[in-house]
């Protein structure tokens, strides 16, 4: 059955069963087509791992939305997307790439110069140091091991929040470890890993 059949066997259903066509009917019709949705008022937002079935179930929610006599506004609508930015990360699907934004990149490496150069820092200024890092541990090989001198320099400055503490030793390295590694062009991760396929070989071992 093609896909334009199968929506109007289940859209007929539906309006047999006294379905109300609300954000929640529309949303509910699409997931029972294995779509992962989210709806809110007239946008929809669709989700899918592989990007072959993704586009497949974009063309289920179009037909179906026509099918409803929709006016799909193809200008606004991303159909086919491949970069965007969530969360602070900038993911790419093309590469499977996910990364820092440059204009991050730069906030981040601004500040780590700041506290470098002031040689201290009070527990706010380590709160928002910490904050900025936090999104790029998510992207950054061993980021979050180097980000534990800082964590427990913070927790110390409780004691006197207010006053600039200087940075101790392995702090300052870690900052400098942070400006080398720190960089949108080289830092990047695999949005999904590839699954390897392994191949066993079982042999039976006999004295015969």
């Amino acid at each position: 059955m093609s896909v334009n059949k199968a929506l109007r066997s289940v859209l007929k259903r539906s309006l047999q069963s006294n379905v109300i066509l609300n954000s929640n009917g529309r949303r509910r019709i699409l997931r029972r087509q294995g779509l992962r949705v989210i709806v809110f008022l007239d946008d929809y937002l669709l989700v899918h791992q592989n990007r072959t079935i993704k586009n497949f179930h974009v063309l289920i929610a179009m037909t179906f939305l026509k099918n409803l006599r929709w006016t799909i506004n193809l200008e606004k609508s991303i159909c086919t997307p491949t970069r965007s930015i969530d969360l602070g990360i900038t993911w790419d699907t093309l590469p499977n790439a996910k990364s820092l934004p440059a204009e991050k990149e730069i906030r981040i490496r601004q500040c780590l110069i700041t506290r470098l150069s002031a040689g201290n820092c009070t527990l706010k200024e380590a709160q928002r140091l910490l904050e900025y890092l936090n999104f790029a541990t998510f992207i950054t090989h061993w980021g979050r091991l180097h980000g534990r001198t800082l964590q427990r320099h913070s927790n110390a400055l409780r004691r006197s929040p207010l006053s600039p503490s200087p940075l101790a030793e392995e702090v300052n390295q870690d900052m400098v470890w942070w400006l080398h590694n720190l960089s949108h062009k080289t830092v990047t991760r695999p949005i999904h890993i590839e699954t390897r396929h392994v191949n066993y070989i079982v042999i039976a071992a006999s004295d015969l």
